[in-house]
């Protein structure tokens, strides 16, 4: 069997597990991965914060550096429009075809297929290559990175994620933060029928509204990023309508630039706030505090971006375009844990997330030939 018809059959095996997440069940693709380990004599080790999701790390090699290859498992859920079984890989015209192809088991495929190359190496490979396959990236990673830094204690030096697909084109090397943020109005119920006795929440919420679109946004200056931005993206309030609403509620998502930190994002939703009761002192409002994830930014001259750029001209004859995205990857997440870590893949952004997801499978090939030269160049051959 050629390496191709190897990787399109782990490939096949990864798609028919299904790990659509909610429920996640990456526990099956793991065992799809643990035989390949098996099969090839990569130790390995599966950790699970809860039973069935499971995150799963192969080691090849031994010595320093410790450079760590990880995708996630996990899929969307597979949804309607497809023209075949969404979890039996479909192979036609040099592209294949099924839920997860592109994000995110195609590479795992490659990496797996750039285990078994590095462990036919056996002592002189002079380095640690970790091959990830981590749980739960499409739904906040609580029980995938997040618990392998803050429980197992998972540790690397250099880390590369392919989850950013461009046609292994573009480099990842910085991310928006994110803040997502609540805000409640309170009024005063009343019967539909006389709103004068009442105070409407929604009235008031929609006036913050169009205070919060028409200020400016904190936004310090960034060669590579576009400004922050904001999006409302939830509202609800009110029981009937003939009833004066007491209760109105909006979440936002602010994706935030490299030197803001999430409270300058709520001194801006408190100044608009200000604004809004110095026009309406009856207004009421609360906010409360979600999710916090800081933006990140690998310096252009550390060793990880350096090392990725000369793999990809030993590979692809090129250099990678830099990538600033308001996104969220695992780079994060291992950015985070302090590990340097980019972005990058094979694969179209145009068809992750879709029915009838694809990949071109030269770009898998291709894309375990680069893993081969980026630990190469990061161990100084």
């Amino acid at each position: 069997m050629s390496e191709r018809e190897e990787c399109l059959e782990i490939l096949a095996e990864l798609v028919a597990a299904r790990t659509e997440n909610p429920p996640g069940n990456e526990s099956e693709a793991a065992v799809v991965v643990a035989q390949w380990f098996e099969k090839y004599g990569i130790a390995y080790r599966t950790y699970e914060k809860v039973p069935g999701r499971a995150n799963i790390i192969g080691t090849v090699g031994s010595g320093s550096p410790v450079i760590l290859v990880a995708s996630h498992l996990d899929t969307v859920p597979a949804g309607s429009g497809w023209d075949s079984d969404p979890f039996t890989l479909r192979v036609e015209g040099g592209r294949a075809y099924g839920r997860g192809a592109c994000d995110n088991k195609a590479a795992m495929a490659g990496s797996l297929i750039a285990a078994k190359r590095l462990a036919a190496r056996g002592g002189a490979l002079k380095a640690t290559v970790l091959i990830a396959g981590v749980a739960d990236e499409e739904r906040g990673n609580e029980f995938g990175a997040s618990y392998l830094f803050e429980d197992v204690g998972l540790k690397a030096d250099y880390a590369i994620i392919p989850d950013s697909s461009s046609h292994m084109g573009e480099l990842g090397v910085a991310e928006k933060g994110i803040v997502w943020a609540a805000i409640k109005s309170h009024g005063k119920a009343a019967h539909g029928s006389r709103p004068h006795l009442g105070r409407n929440a929604i009235v008031q919420m929609a006036r913050l509204i169009g205070i919060l679109q028409s200020s400016e946004l904190p936004s310090p200056p960034h060669e590579g990023f576009s400004p922050t931005t904001m999006n409302i993206g939830k509202i609800s309030g009110g029981t009937a309508p003939n009833a004066v609403p007491e209760v109105c509620e909006v979440e936002i998502d602010f994706r935030v630039l490299p030197g803001m930190g999430e409270d300058d994002v709520y001194s801006f939703i408190d100044g608009c706030i200000a604004r809004a009761a110095a026009t309406d002192p009856e207004a009421s409002f609360a906010v409360e505090r979600h999710t916090w994830m800081p933006p990140h930014d690998v310096p252009l001259d550390s060793k990880i971006v350096q090392a990725v750029q000369e793999a990809s001209r030993r590979v692809f004859g090129r250099e990678m375009k830099l990538l600033y995205q308001g996104g969220v990857t695992l780079a994060k997440e291992f950015n985070r844990a302090g590990i340097p870590a980019v972005a990058l893949g094979p694969g179209s952004t145009e068809a992750a997330h879709t029915a009838n997801e694809w990949i071109e499978i030269d770009e898998i090939m291709s894309f375990a030939e680069f893993v081969v030269a980026a630990v190469d160049v990061l161990r100084g051959a």
